[in-house]
């Protein structure tokens, strides 16, 4: 496999990741540490899921298929329902963010790296080369989530409560496309 099309597949899988980044930035102020720690839990998450797909694929494969996705639609729907509640209330948009506390975090890094198993199982098939797979998918997550944070809460201090509305509705959108993919 060539290496330009192992980066464009690094990319194309961290735009979801990037979408769920910028959604979540328009809901809470980030401090730059912050902002780093949600890169490295996006990444460390990316990491974890490529390595067990790269080699535990199809087994790994099959469950996620079977259950993963589902939570991960159930998450991304209830963490945008929540933004959405919470913009209109203005009780506490950090908490509708989900990023800033670990668990909601842990879980949406999960879930929006769960097409790096799928990912790392189809380029071990295809002989891809797994550092330089690594270093981009790592590169392009990181990239992603920092810049997605970063626009996010730019456009949420400019824009106020209807950025905070468009990102819960854009983190629903992504829970029920991947929904949509597990019905098909």
């Amino acid at each position: 496999m060539s290496l330009l099309s192992v980066i464009l597949i690094c990319f194309s899988l961290s735009l979801d990741n990037g979408a769920v980044a910028l959604a979540s930035g328009c809901a809470a102020k980030f401090k730059n540490k912050q902002i780093l720690a949600v890169c490295a839990a996006f990444v460390l998450a990316h990491i974890i899921m490529f390595f067990t797909g790269w080699y535990f694929g199809q087994e790994a494969g099959r469950f996620i298929n079977n259950y993963g996705r589902w939570a991960a639609a159930a998450l991304l729907i209830f963490l945008g329902a929540k933004m959405l509640k919470e913009s209109f209330g203005k009780k506490n948009a950090c908490d509708a963010a989900g990023l800033t506390h670990i668990k909601r975090l842990t879980a949406i890094a999960a879930a929006t790296s769960l097409d790096a198993l799928a990912v790392g199982a189809s380029l071990n098939m295809l002989a891809a080369r797994l550092w330089a797979s690594v270093f981009f998918m790592c590169l392009f997550v990181f990239v992603t989530t920092f810049f997605g944070l970063k626009l996010g809460c730019k456009l949420g201090e400019k824009f106020g409560g209807r950025m905070e509305i468009l990102g819960g509705l854009v983190l629903i959108a992504i829970g029920l496309k991947i929904l949509l993919d597990v019905i098909k």
